[in-house]
């Protein structure tokens, strides 16, 4: 029923994605047309990623509420209960689990914006759904998490500089900088390391698919927990191969696929490759018994 069911929604689904209808410098906001954000707001916390996600959603507040921006601010994180509204979209706690209950009905959780982490959530990358294509995971590496890497390693190669001539507190102070440096660098490159794994499997979003198949390839980079486990959970099941329908699944094991296509015609329509089913053909001794009968 579900094979069937997706083949249907296959055929009538389509994945173009929508345009813009106005242009962007007629638009009073910039959007981020690929559907990626980041909290990025700088090393030292003054310069902010033009599309960092704390920037934009001020630049919201700005346009709605002009003068009152800021005081409309600070009602909404003493409303939350944060010290500051990066705080709010930075812990898996805070932001992402309000949101991800709003997204869920009975047993069905399908969060459309999706943040892939870094493992102390000290860099996150914000994902739309509904934008995801097969070079989304590319575009995050190549705009975002290299060039964070290249800044990381121009200051941990500022702050050696000064640590040859610094003594006493600034050359304790200049170390813990370091260190901390060297810890956030190692963390972009497992990200890195684990957005291209992803990537190379290869990952080909499909959104007939469903919220959570299309997740569960980045479980490893989701930090809240229960949605973490959902999407490896996801996962397994895809490997044990209980969602063969999946378009997904066709992508990451296609000999796999074509075989059970080969015997399971819901399975082969599922993924319009009807002509390749094979129809058992019945024994010699049932086709005998037959005629006598």
């Amino acid at each position: 029923m579900a094979a069937c069911k997706a083949g249907r929604q296959h055929r009538t689904a389509t994945r173009a994605v929508a345009q813009p209808t106005i242009k962007d410098e007629e638009y009073p906001l910039r959007i981020s047309w690929d559907g990626i954000l980041v909290d990025d707001t700088g090393l030292e916390g003054t310069q902010p990623h033009q599309d960092n996600i704390l920037r934009q959603v001020r630049e919201v507040l700005d346009l709605v509420w002009g003068d009152r921006a800021e005081a409309i601010e600070q009602e909404a994180c003493e409303i939350l209960g944060v010290r500051d509204l990066r705080e709010y979209f930075r812990r898996p706690t805070d932001f992402f689990d309000d949101y991800l209950k709003r997204y869920t009905k009975s047993r069905r959780k399908a969060p459309i914006y999706w943040p892939l982490s870094t493992s102390s959530g000290s860099y996150t990358v914000w994902v739309y759904y509904h934008r995801l294509t097969d070079q989304t995971i590319y575009t995050i590496v190549n705009r975002y998490v290299e060039p964070k890497i290249a800044e990381v390693e121009r200051a941990i190669a500022g702050i050696e500089n000064d640590m040859a001539t610094a003594s006493g507190r600034q050359a304790t102070q200049l170390r813990d900088r370091w260190q901390e440096a060297q810890a956030f660098l190692g963390e972009l490159h497992d990200l890195r390391q684990e957005l291209l794994r992803v990537a190379g499997l290869p990952y080909k979003p499909d959104l007939n698919d469903g919220v959570i198949i299309n997740a569960a390839p980045l479980h490893r980079l989701f930090r809240h927990r229960q949605w973490a486990k959902d999407t490896r959970d996801c996962w397994e099941r895809l490997e044990r191969r209980e969602h063969e329908w999946a378009h997904i699944a066709f992508t990451l094991w296609p000999e796999r696929m074509r075989e059970v296509c080969r015997r399971d015609r819901s399975i082969a329509i599922a993924h319009g490759l009807e002509a390749l089913y094979e129809p058992a053909s019945s024994s010699p001794g049932r086709r005998r018994r037959r005629q006598q009968g």
